[in-house]
Formats: structure tokens, C-alpha cells, sequence
């Protein structure tokens, strides 16, 4: 299998080979690292002694955290307050955010945050959260991002069998997409509303970037299929017309189906001794998933496309300003 690939942000650019790594600096007989001077590793030991001395601290204060997480567990067990409860989330982060003085971005600090929060459900029990599947859609992607990962997760067929197991009580919550800013609404999930409205509430809503990629196990100059949903090609047709005038597009029902689709082939051709042509466009999940480089990344036509999803439940959550 080809090797992992660096990314690189510049839209519809070639994710580059990470350059060879340079040998580790050779220790001297008085434990300094070759090229220093005894004073800068004196500096650096106190440094990374600072690190440790740090990283210490922040794991007894998790602990501590999760600790009176447990205690709020067992009080909202025996008041049958739900666990997840996105007001409290929503003013967690808020004020998370609002302390952050740097250099550490607000996304990267959300983002450990929402993990800790994942963390947190397990502590006080797993949830379970059904998405539109298969794994690796923008819907699991979704999902991964807004509830972390220290939960379950269930990939579902359609977006009614999401609120059909939300209104059975086999997931605890749901994700569905509802909208996004290129293709408009989503008129399955407006349907499955519509006829579930009586046993399933709109708990949340959650959004993510809609951002896709080319994803392969050649070289870019070997890909001679692509597969991916047919709205998505559209979302990208300018940037396959410009560098993929000669291939064949091949329509599959998802992003994900179309990444199985092709690291199958890559196996295929691989155990014949055939070169490897396929390649499809979807997320980075995606590609993680089932085995793909990502090759090129953010090649849609129009950036800024945002995915609004509805997180589904069985009890009505309170309003975020409430």
C-alpha cells in the first residue's frame, strides 16, 4: 500500500510526500546532542522538564474533572435528567473560549474539549449515536466531531431507519443532515419528520465544513476512474475537467460506498500485479477508513459550503439561552 501522505491547505494542490528524515542528532560522550552547546541543552532539559512538570498537573486536574463528572452522573441518574444536555455544553464552551488568551487556537481548544466532553459521557454512561451512514459519510464525520470519540457509534442505511432507532430507543441520538449551503434542504429528512414528529424531538443541530478530497493509492498521474456521488462531482467538476479531463466518473450512492469501492480495486489490482487506477472523491474519514492517501485535497469548485445536521432525540432539550 502506498505510504501516508503529508496534507497541505492550498485547495486542490497535491498532498506532498513528507520529505526523508534527517538522523537523529548523535549523542556525545557527555550526553549533549551533537551541534549544541552544553548551555542550550541545559536550557532544553529545563524546558522539557517544564513539559512534564505541566503535563503532570493537567492529567491530576482531568481526573479531577472527571471525578466530579461521576458525582453530576449519579445526581442526574437519580433525577433522570439526560445526560447529554447541549445548553450546558453550548456555555461550557462559550466560556472555554471566551478564557482563551493563546497562542493555542480557539478550534484546537474546542476540539480537546469536545473530546473531554466525549470522555465524560462514558464516564457517567456510553452513548450510543446512530448517523446516516456508511462510515466514513459526512454525516459520521459530523458525528465524530460534535459528540468525540469515546462514544458508540451505529452507521444506518437511511436517514428514516436514524429516526426510526431514535424513536425505539436503540440509539440514545441521532444525526441527520438537514441542509447545506451548495444543495439546499434535504427533503428525505424533512419526510421522516414530518412522520416521526410525534416521538422524536430536534435535540440539537450541529455543522461542519463540507470539504472534499481525492483519494487513491497511486500516484495522481495513474488514476484513470473516480468514483463519488454524482452531486458531488458536479461540486467539483471544474477542478476535474482541468485535471482529469480523460477519466471516467462513476456515479456510487455515497462518498463512502465510493471509497470502499476504490481501495477494493487498489486490493484487486494488487493481488494480480496490475497497476492501480481507482480513486474517489469524499472526506479525509473517509480515506483513514478504508485505507486511501489523500492525494489531493480541497478540490470543490466553491469553498464555504457548510452541512447543517439535526441531532434527533426522544426528550426535548432546553434552549442554549435558557
Amino acid at each position: 500500500m502506498a505510504k501516508k501522505q503529508r496534507k497541505k491547505s492550498s485547495a486542490g494542490k497535491p498532498v506532498k510526500k513528507p520529505a526523508a528524515k534527517k538522523a537523529a542528532p548523535a549523542a556525545t560522550d557527555s550526553g549533549t546532542e551533537a551541534g549544541s552547546s552544553v548551555a542550550d541543552q541545559a536550557k532544553l532539559e529545563k524546558l522539557r522538564g517544564s513539559i512534564n512538570e505541566i503535563d503532570g498537573q493537567l492529567v491530576k486536574l482531568l481526573n479531577d474533572r472527571a471525578k466530579t463528572v461521576v458525582r453530576v452522573g449519579k445526581l442526574k441518574q437519580g433525577s433522570g435528567i439526560p445526560i447529554y444536555a447541549p445548553h450546558r455544553e453550548s456555555m461550557v464552551l462559550g466560556k472555554v473560549l471566551k478564557s482563551n488568551k493563546g497562542p493555542l487556537l480557539d478550534k484546537t481548544v474546542e476540539a480537546v474539549y469536545r473530546e473531554l466532553m466525549s470522555g465524560s459521557f462514558a464516564l457517567e454512561r456510553p452513548l450510543r449515536i446512530g448517523f446516516l451512514g456508511p462510515r466514513g459519510s459526512f454525516s459520521h464525520l459530523a458525528s465524530s466531531k460534535h459528540f468525540g470519540q469515546s462514544v458508540d457509534f451505529e452507521d444506518l442505511h437511511t436517514i428514516d431507519g436514524v429516526f426510526t432507532e431514535v424513536r425505539r430507543g436503540h440509539v440514545d441520538y441521532g444525526l441527520v443532515p438537514i441542509e447545506n449551503s451548495i444543495g439546499g434542504g434535504i427533503v428525505e429528512s424533512l419526510d421522516a419528520f414530518t412522520e416521526h414528529a410525534s416521538k422524536v424531538t430536534i435535540y440539537a443541530e450541529a455543522q461542519i465544513e463540507i470539504h472534499h478530497a481525492l483519494l487513491a493509492n497511486c500516484e495522481p498521474g495513474q488514476i484513470r476512474r473516480i468514483h463519488s456521488k454524482p452531486e458531488i462531482f458536479m461540486q467539483c467538476r471544474t477542478w476535474l475537467a482541468t485535471q482529469y479531463p480523460q477519466a471516467e466518473l462513476i456515479p456510487a450512492a455515497s462518498s463512502s460506498k465510493a471509497a470502499m469501492t476504490a481501495a477494493q480495486e487498489f486490493v484487486q489490482a494488487e493481488a494480480i500485479g496490475a497497476q492501480p487506477v481507482a480513486a474517489a472523491i469524499g472526506n479525509a474519514l473517509a480515506g483513514s477508513i478504508y485505507g486511501l492517501n489523500t492525494i489531493f485535497e480541497n478540490i470543490e469548485d466553491r469553498p464555504g459550503n457548510v452541512a447543517r445536521f439535526l441531532i434527533l432525540g426522544r426528550e426535548q432539550a432546553r434552549r442554549s439561552g435558557d
